[in-house]
C-alpha cells in the first residue's frame, strides 16, 4: 500500500514539474520581444530600442532584392527587414523585423525557401527561412566578416556566398549541414562578389575585383566563371 501511494504522488509531482516547466518555456517564449515595438527579439543583439518612427514611403534606395521563380512576386530589403510585393505592384509586406539587419534576399528554386544575409546571431551569417512557416536556420556561423550576397545552385541544395573580411571570398554551403568550402583561397588581394549559377550547374558567374598596386592603388572589374565540375 505504502508503494502504491509513492507511485502516485511521484505522478502528482512529475505532473507539477511538467507544468511548471511548460509555464516557464511559454513566458520565455513571450519575453523574445523588443519591449518598445513588440518586434522580434534575439538572444545575441541584446540592444532594446530607444525610440520608435513610423513611416509611409513608395520608394527607397541601396536595397537587395529578387524576384520569385513563377515572377509573381518581389522580395526586397529595406532598413534591415525584408519585405514582399507583388510583381504587378501594390502593398508590401514585411516579413521579417527586429533589430537584426536582415538583407540580400534570394529564392530557393522551388520558391518555399529563401536564403539571406543578417547579423542576428552577433554577426553576418547567412540564414535559410522557410516561407510557409516563417522558421529561420542557421547556415554560417561566423563571428568576424560580412555578408555581401548569396545565391541558390539551380537543384535548390547548395548555396554560394560571398563572405569574409576586406576581400570577401566564394563559400559553397550546404543548405542542410556542413561548414562549407572556400572556392577562390589566392591571391589574397582579389575580391569576389555577386556570385550566380549558371542554369546548367556546372558554373559560377562572379565579378572580381583586383586592388593593384602602383604610383596609386586603384581597383578594376571583371566577369569571370568557375567551372564547378
Amino acid at each position: 500500500m505504502q508503494i502504491q501511494t509513492s507511485k502516485k504522488n511521484l505522478k502528482y509531482i512529475g505532473f507539477f514539474v511538467l507544468l511548471c516547466l511548460g509555464m516557464f518555456s511559454q513566458s520565455s517564449f513571450s519575453q523574445k520581444k523588443d519591449s518598445l515595438s513588440g518586434q522580434e527579439k534575439y538572444k545575441d543583439l541584446p540592444l532594446e530600442s530607444g525610440r520608435m518612427i513610423k513611416f509611409n514611403t513608395t520608394e527607397g534606395t541601396w536595397l537587395s532584392l529578387d524576384i520569385s521563380p513563377d515572377g509573381k512576386t518581389i522580395m526586397f530589403s529595406m532598413l534591415g527587414d525584408l519585405y514582399t510585393i507583388p510583381f504587378s505592384g501594390g502593398k508590401a509586406t514585411r516579413i521579417t523585423d527586429g533589430l537584426a539587419l536582415d538583407t540580400k534576399p534570394s529564392y530557393s528554386p522551388n520558391g518555399k525557401s529563401i536564403a539571406f544575409a543578417s547579423d542576428r546571431s552577433g554577426n553576418d551569417n547567412v540564414w535559410i527561412m522557410d516561407l510557409e512557416t516563417k522558421e529561420t536556420r542557421q547556415v554560417t556561423k561566423d563571428r568576424r566578416g560580412a555578408v555581401e550576397s548569396v545565391a541558390w545552385s539551380p537543384d535548390g541544395e547548395y548555396i554560394v556566398a560571398s563572405k569574409g573580411k576586406r576581400n570577401l571570398k566564394l563559400h559553397l554551403f550546404h543548405k542542410d549541414a556542413g561548414k562549407g568550402t572556400q572556392l577562390i583561397k589566392a591571391p589574397a588581394s582579389l575580391k569576389t562578389v555577386e556570385p550566380v549559377f549558371s542554369p546548367d550547374n556546372k558554373y559560377i558567374y562572379y565579378s572580381l575585383q583586383e586592388m593593384v598596386v602602383g604610383i596609386i592603388m586603384h581597383n578594376y572589374h571583371n566577369i569571370k566563371f568557375l567551372d564547378m565540375i
